[in-house]
């Protein structure tokens, strides 16, 4: 590599010193105003670069910094690392000692503790676990069974395990379904046992809220205030008139709709752990009394204390704040505070692990504890696999969802979060970060590499509030320093005027601090035509332009991954616009048409080349060639100063939301060409580009939504709705509708052969070219089949209606056609329609083995 460049260097850091020299006279600085979780930043100081990294959030930063200065670190800073690690894991688990709540009577140690939400139904005054489901462990065939107890008008929950087959089936299915509470009792002893069924968000008063804070969630559950770590326990009023005639006396009085219970403790034996067997015997077990005496002294202890540990910072005082995501919390449990989220045994050891935060004064145990909460929360999932049992962290996805049921780790278990050796990559070059917006950049760079917020990106200002509650206290340094608040009003996000108006600052204040020769490289993935036609403004208005634009993929392909799932990111190098460049519509069409075609072609002999390899699937999607395609169209686009003499750069910063127009621009117009240019030389596989050129809108429709729902997993049912709209706007197909099986959001789907039935033969765009009597053939031999039929009868029927339907002499013209259709779909059809599958091939072989007089 040094010989065909030039260089001496023997290695990619001494490439990269030795290039970034002759290109800006020192080592190149790269620079991240969007770092996130760090990676790009850190990979550029990985091989050798200057790096500089901020980001809005300080949670984004606090990560950042931790790429650099512990993945990044020497040996012996790792190594004081761990020792921190271990010194405050031992600390916390010495003082709960102290409380004696980690361990029972015969010494053995909990692995988990299973809890549920439990609520009295006004309609039967019972109250009711509620429980998604009651299978417990998969693996024991383990199971929960709830016995009543007519005495206090409740449920025993017995543990059982060893069950039959039936009966752990049946217990995958709990007290909620379908969005109801469901369960069977007879509150009068003696008499039958009766379904109950209430829906949840009658149980929750949906559209009952009381006061302004209860309005404003809409719903009765009471607000919880900050001394709380619990709900509100009803009292049992033993001699007060039953909610059901006839029923013992005794009922539920107060207290909060949803109250909480703690059902099920996996032990472990205690005797085997203490042997260091690395997995000792487990058990799952009923609470006794003095499990619930722990459960109580911890929640005690909590309450006493939390007052005081909110006053020193080491348990959160911060109020949720409603929001997109922040509001489900506050709407589904009442919850206002962060640390609300939180069990009181989670509360207890989090707790304690701050205070050795503070103690220590070590910046990595400040991530350590960070981890920890997230896997330490009420809305941690127990889920019950085939080979072991598990509890999931709150973050598995983007959201803050609330559990009827939930699963705590004992500190035991949960300081392998905090114990967690961090992985460990040395860096060639350095890296510094600081916390602050993109359109306030302290720092020059020589190139910007950035994967920017889109228009509907998740909001992660809001969901780093739940790390900021924990950390704004008392943060080590150099995190001290920073301003621990999301600072939502400056979050870049949604559509509009304020949208193109923050990115346009953050990309015009790095090409102010870039040199001339200075590159940024932008990352961006999105599927809407609207959200690229942003972009083309916001970089004309940035004064920049889009130079080169590649596609790479950068998801792993499969069979999930497949349809309008994108598998990649366009990376578009922006350089400073020098100079002005004027052009006119009529020579800028072909000009995009010519560039998308050669995206395009790129692309799909990626694709081919993948499959010669022997691939099965495509490397590149039709969602990614589309995408492809906007990125083509932005790089032609942006190349020009005026276009039909508007300034593109006074257009794109003029104020587009209030005009009543319907008038498209020339930049959605562009973006509309590129993208039905793209989708018009995405031939099916298998299609012949000759015979593709000759089918009608409908025709091209039907044939690529058919590849589509070939690429579906086995079993898939239907496919996204929006997908077939937009293809059948791509193609202009107007009468798309009369296609479809299914047109519901989730589970749209085509017709088959068989369910045209003889509709659209005639009268109908799609009946005027090959595909519609290909289909009826099919059909017809699909019914042949399913009947019975003497082959050779059936298939001199289906032949003649061939012949019939064309003519004679255009059936010459056309039976090579209509022969390569039948043996395409009897591909394709395989894994979704097998039988019609195998009709086709059928009809494919009568035609290729038809002959014809003269």
């Amino acid at each position: 590599m040094g010989a065909r460049l030039g260089t001496a260097s023997r290695n990619l850091p001494d490439l990269v010193r030795e290039l970034g020299i002759a290109r800006y006279g020192h080592n190149p600085t790269v620079g991240d105003p969007f770092c996130g979780g760090g990676s790009i930043p850190f990979e550029a100081a990985r091989i050798g670069c200057s790096a500089f990294a901020s980001d809005l959030s300080p949670v984004a930063a606090m990560l950042t910094w931790g790429a650099f200065n512990i993945v990044g670190a020497s040996a012996e800073r790792r190594e004081a690392i761990a020792q921190a690690q271990q010194l405050a894991a031992r600390a916390v688990a010495s003082e709960l000692e102290q409380l004696k709540v980690e361990t029972n009577e015969r010494g053995d140690f909990p692995k988990a503790y299973l809890y549920c939400l439990e609520v009295v139904d006004p309609q039967s005054g019972w109250r009711v676990p509620l429980l998604p489901s009651r299978l417990i462990s998969s693996r024991r065939r383990c199971v929960a069974r709830l016995v009543p107890d007519h005495a206090r008008k409740r449920f025993d929950i017995l543990i059982e395990e060893g069950v039959s087959s039936r009966e752990l089936a049946a217990a995958a299915t709990g007290t909620l379904k379908d969005g109801h509470l469901v369960y069977q009792v007879s509150p009068i002893p003696g008499e039958p046992e009766r379904e109950w069924r209430i829906p949840i968000t009658r149980l929750r008063g949906d559209g009952e809220g009381g006061d302004g804070a209860q309005l404003a969630r809409g719903n009765r559950l009471r607000a919880w205030e900050i001394s709380d770590i619990a709900p509100r326990e009803p009292e049992w009023v033993a001699d007060a008139p039953p909610v059901v005639p006839g029923a013992p006396r005794g009922a539920w009085r107060g207290g909060d709709i949803w109250l909480e219970r703690l059902y099920a403790i996996q032990w472990m034996d205690g005797r085997e752990v203490r042997q260091g067997k690395s997995r000792p015997n487990t058990f799952f077990a009923v609470p006794d009394a003095n499990d619930l005496s722990r459960e109580h002294r911890v929640t005690r202890f909590v309450s006493d204390n939390l007052a005081n540990w909110q006053a020193q910072g080491f348990v959160p005082d911060m109020r949720i704040e409603p929001g997109e995501k922040t509001d489900e919390p506050i709407r589904t449990r009442g919850w206002t505070y962060w640390h609300h989220l939180f069990a009181s045994r989670q509360l207890l050891f989090l707790a304690l692990v701050q205070k050795q935060v503070k103690q220590l004064d070590e910046p990595a145990l400040a991530l350590g504890l960070a981890r920890m909460a997230d896997w330490s929360t009420r809305l941690c999932r127990y889920g019950t696999g085939a080979s072991r049992e598990s509890i999931a962290q709150t973050f598995y996805n983007q959201a803050l969802n609330t559990l009827y049921a939930y699963g705590v780790r004992p500190f035991h278990f949960a300081q392998e979060y905090l114990l967690e050796p961090f992985s460990a990559c040395p860096m060639a070059g350095d890296g510094r970060v600081e916390m602050g917006s993109a359109a306030e950049t302290p720092y020059r760079c020589d190139l910007w590499i950035y994967d920017p917020p889109y228009a509907d990106a998740v909001v992660y200002h809001e969901i780093s509030e739940f790390f900021i509650a924990w950390l704004r206290r008392n943060a080590p340094a150099p995190f001290d320093r920073w301003t621990w608040d999301s600072r939502r009003p400056l979050a870049i996000q949604g559509k509009g005027d304020k949208f193109r108006a923050d990115m346009v600052a953050a990309f015009r204040a790095m090409a102010t601090s870039m040199p001339d020769n200075g590159l940024q490289v932008c990352m961006f993935t999105h599927k809407d035509a609207g959200v690229w036609a942003d972009l083309a403004q916001i970089v004309w208005g940035a004064g920049l332009q889009v130079t080169a634009a590649w596609y790479v993929s950068t998801e792993t392909t499969s069979e999930l991954k497949q349809g309008g799932y994108v598998q990649g990111t366009v990376l578009m190098v922006l350089r400073k616009r020098v100079g002005d460049e004027h052009g006119f519509r009529s020579d800028i069409v072909p000009e995009v048409r010519d560039r998308v075609a050669k995206q395009v072609a790129t692309l799909t002999g990626l694709n081919q080349k993948a499959h010669g390899r022997g691939r099965d699937e495509n490397v590149f999607s039709d969602a990614d060639i589309q995408m492809a395609g906007y990125a083509a169209a932005l790089e032609v686009l942006t190349a020009y100063t005026h276009i039909d003499g508007t300034d593109m750069t006074r257009e794109a910063l003029r104020p587009r939301e209030g005009k009543r127009t319907t008038e498209v621009g020339i930049v959605e117009e562009m973006i509309t060409l590129a993208v039905q240019t793209a989708n018009e030389l995405m031939v099916p596989d298998g299609i012949a580009e000759g015979m593709w050129e000759r089918f009608s809108p409908e025709e091209r429709f039907y044939l690529k939504m058919t590849a589509t729902e070939a690429t579906w997993p086995a079993g898939q049912l239907g496919g996204k709705l929006d997908d077939y709209q937009n293809f059948a706007r791509v193609y202009r197909a107007t009468d798309w509708e009369d296609l479809m099986a299914e047109r519901s959001p989730n589970k749209a789907r085509l017709k088959g052969a068989a369910e045209f039935k003889r509709a659209l033969m005639t009268g109908h765009p799609f009946a005027a070219g090959t595909i519609r009597p290909t289909l009826y053939a099919i059909a017809e031999q699909w019914r042949a089949t399913a009947q019975d039929e003497d082959p050779r009868t059936s298939g001199d029927r289906i032949l003649h209606g061939l012949r019939d339907h064309f003519g004679l002499e255009n059936w010459r013209q056309a039976r090579d056609n209509v022969r390569a259709l039948a043996a395409w779909f009897g591909t394709v059809w395989e894994r979704q329609r097998a039988e019609e599958a195998a009709a086709a091939r059928v009809v494919a072989g009568l035609i290729a083995s038809e002959r014809l007089a003269g």
